[in-house]
């Protein structure tokens, strides 16, 4: 069968935003083949903050807690923003590799935080809070505008686990090529998610296919 991840998040305006994460792993732990704990949004007001190295490991030490009480041991992984300073993936990779918070991969990265003048040059356009007259509010870019940005993340992350950890390489893959310099920068696995919308599915069988081609088959073993 197909593998079936969770995206785990928090409530925009929960009171406590762990305990949303740890009903999400209660939840869905016993059905998913792995759970996604997702920290890195720009769209939800201050849960970047999640991934500062304190609040990681409090998070990270439930959510782990929470899993180890199922049945099913699912893998945990966390997603991180591709926004954060070289100090700050030090602190998350530390926490991700601490005995008592220490999660099951990585996945790198999620969209991207842009200025005014970048989205208006990739032809996004603003959502407004409440009224039209509001003020304008730009979600995460993702996309071609975030692979060169999600890929130098990628990298750094790598060379901190240096293999410890398994890495999902994210953020603008749309051909075998992209797909490439994901798995150069260090990525254990690819995922896609904007080429889907424009490529629709057939997206993931071509950059397969393209990956076979530009290995001679030498990543056979790892392309399904």
């Amino acid at each position: 069968h197909g593998v079936v991840g969770v995206n785990l998040g928090c409530n925009k305006t929960s009171a406590d935003p762990i305990e949303d994460y740890v009903a999400g792993v209660r939840k869905f732990g016993p059905i998913a083949d792995y759970l996604v704990i997702n920290v890195s949004s720009p769209n939800t007001p201050n849960l970047r903050s999640m991934q500062q190295k304190e609040k990681l490991h409090c998070l990270l030490n439930r959510v782990i807690e929470a899993r180890n009480q199922l049945k099913k041991k699912t893998p945990i992984l966390l997603k991180i923003s591709p926004d954060e300073t070289d100090q700050a993936l030090h602190d998350i990779v530390e926490v991700a590799l601490h005995p008592k918070t220490r999660v099951d991969g990585l996945v790198v990265s999620n969209t991207m935080l842009a200025t005014h003048d970048q989205a208006v040059a990739c032809g996004a356009a603003p959502i407004h809070d409440q009224t039209p007259d509001s003020a304008p509010v730009w979600g995460g870019l993702s996309g071609a505008p975030l692979r060169d940005r999600s890929t130098t993340c990628l990298a750094k992350v790598a060379a901190l686990t240096k293999g410890q950890l398994p890495l999902i390489g994210v953020g603008g893959i749309s051909n075998a090529t992209d797909a490439a310099e994901k798995l150069a920068a260090g990525a254990s696995l690819i995922q896609l998610y904007t080429s889907m919308i424009y490529q629709g599915p057939p997206v993931a069988h071509r950059v397969a296919r393209g990956l076979s081609e530009q290995t001679k088959g030498s990543l056979s073993n790892q392309i399904f």
